[in-house]
């Protein structure tokens, strides 16, 4: 049975986007009430929430360029966490962009995308897909067949027995082996945001592979070789599935976070005993602190959005109340989506 976490303090002192995401996303509030609405106006005031808006141009970009910092992904990523709503016309537009520009897209991307959309490995393609998906567009062809291509990668890897099966060296490099389609982070991005692939034997699929991800870390960095070319998978945050939390500086606790939120959103993580063990002991620290994340972390990964860093809500950390409000309602986010799965 999910614990009551106490979610006052939040409610009382935090930003007004997480105040919005811990009424709508934790204690089920619908966005469209007086006072909801009266939040959202509120959120449209935070300085960065302002400064992606307007950079948005006419064609519905936010950035000069898709991936990375300063960019449309990393624009629809801060909107979509900052809990603005899907309604607002600059995700709209964002999301028309997101939908029309796919030649754009791929270009932006260059040779990775190619060949990883080409061998179904999780290129622009399965980038695309996530967003389109965090905007509300789960349905979108696009997103059902990029779902197909995130299982087909954790089915992969359900036979191997070791991570050195997987691998091989080419010019001293460790690279994947040849028709491998091992997953990388926008697998876990696009299974946590959608639910029509969420058959029980799919689950089971799922839970299994990232079982194996969890018993082969800490897993070195290897690459993807495409003839002479050596290209790197979207691998953060995906070396290490089971770190000793005790010991992560901060910018191993801001990777734990992102992931970590992805397998709760998931349905998966209390099915592993390794990943489940982790979220215990989240549970643990914030008992033992009036239920606040109270570790003193601070770091770039937290702060400086792009397409894989990036976690702070509140508007700055000029306070440590601010920095302990993120984390807080990280935890209380993990802890809702973990337990809401066990109880089904």
């Amino acid at each position: 049975m999910k614990p009551n976490f106490p979610l006052d303090n939040l409610i009382m002192k935090a930003c007004p986007s997480i105040i919005f995401r811990v009424k709508h996303e934790l204690l089920c509030q619908p966005p469209d009430t007086e006072e909801m609405v009266d939040i959202q106006s509120k959120i449209l005031l935070d300085p960065l929430v302002k400064k992606i808006i307007d950079s948005q141009t006419d064609n519905g970009w936010l950035g000069p360029r898709f991936h990375g910092y300063d960019s449309l992904e990393s624009g629809i990523r801060i909107l979509v966490e900052k809990g603005v709503s899907f309604k607002h016309p600059a995700l709209i537009h964002a999301m028309n962009a997101l939908d029309r520009d796919t030649d754009r897209i791929a270009k932006d991307l260059g040779s990775f995308a190619q060949y990883f959309d080409e061998n179904r490995l999780g290129g622009a393609r399965m980038i695309q897909a996530w967003l389109l998906s965090i905007g509300g567009h789960c349905d979108h062809p696009l997103v059902l067949e990029q779902v197909d291509v995130a299982l087909e990668g954790m089915k992969s890897i359900i036979d191997i027995k070791t991570f050195s099966d997987a691998t091989e060296f080419h010019r001293n490099k460790l690279i994947f082996k040849p028709g491998l389609k091992w997953p990388g982070i926008y697998h876990l991005r696009i299974l946590a945001y959608t639910r029509a692939w969420r058959s029980a034997e799919n689950i089971n699929m799922v839970a299994e592979a990232i079982t194996k991800l969890a018993q082969f870390s800490p897993m070195p960095y290897a690459l993807v070789r495409n003839r002479s070319q050596l290209i790197a998978p979207a691998a953060f945050a995906m070396l290490d599935l089971n770190p000793f939390l005790p010991n992560l500086d901060s910018p191993g606790w801001m990777m734990w976070f992102h992931r970590t939120e992805l397998l709760a959103r998931m349905g998966v993580a209390h099915r592993i005993d390794l990943i489940s063990r982790q979220i215990t002991y989240l549970q643990e620290i914030l008992t033992q602190n009036g239920y606040n994340f109270t570790i003193p972390l601070d770091h770039v990964y937290f702060k400086h959005w792009g397409a894989y860093t990036g976690l702070m809500l509140e508007p700055n950390w000029r306070n440590f109340t601010s920095r302990i409000n993120d984390f807080t309602f990280r935890s209380h986010l993990i802890l809702n989506h973990f337990y809401t799965h066990k109880d089904q």
